[in-house]
């Protein structure tokens, strides 16, 4: 599924000249950072660099990788090895899934909000937003067997309904978990 991406338009020579000339292009194996203006991200920090073409605002790097490899999708992201935003060196560059895009982000430790693995978890009361205790998860359950709706269990534990049906269809305190008797 195509994302916000588009297909790079034509560039003259005159617009692949104004392009390069907005790039430091010293050593072929440093970063070549962007020169001109860049977006800025909620921090105010400057990040990707921009190049206005066609009455649009495109990422520079899209660019640079276009005009080093004439690769032009509209379905991939153009990504930094180096993880330098500002970097346009097509050596740097290279194509990827957003999916690809988000496990590059993630291996390199750079997500916003860090991904934990499954097996590294902490469930129950170890983890600091448990609401219930063990034994209390396991009289919820009793109750649920005893026909106790979970609206009527949100108002004696605490809870939202919908958290309490998370519990008791065994997607939350997995470890706990008894299927229901038919």
């Amino acid at each position: 599924m195509p994302n916000r991406q588009s297909i790079i338009p034509t560039l003259s020579n005159k617009d692949i000249l104004r392009f390069w000339t907005k790039v430091d292009r010293s050593d072929p194996k440093k970063c070549w950072v962007w020169k001109d203006w860049k977006w800025k991200n909620r921090k105010g920090e400057e990040t990707y660099g921009g190049f206005w073409l066609r009455g649009k605002d495109w990422p520079a790097h899209r660019i640079a990788y276009f005009l080093a490899t004439g690769f032009n999708s509209d379905s991939l992201f153009i990504c930094h090895r180096c993880d330098n935003p500002p970097c346009v060196n097509p050596n740097h560059l290279f194509p990827d899934t957003p999916k690809g895009n988000m496990e590059d982000m993630i291996r390199k430790g750079r997500a916003i909000i860090p991904v934990i693995p499954i097996e590294k978890r902490q469930r129950g009361e170890a983890n600091n937003k448990a609401k219930l205790t063990a034994p209390q998860v396991m009289e919820l359950l009793q109750d649920r067997d005893n026909g106790m709706s979970s609206v009527e269990a949100s108002r004696k534990y605490g809870l939202c309904p919908s958290g309490i049906r998370y519990i008791y269809r065994g997607k939350n305190w997995k470890h706990l978990f008894y299927p229901k008797p038919s």
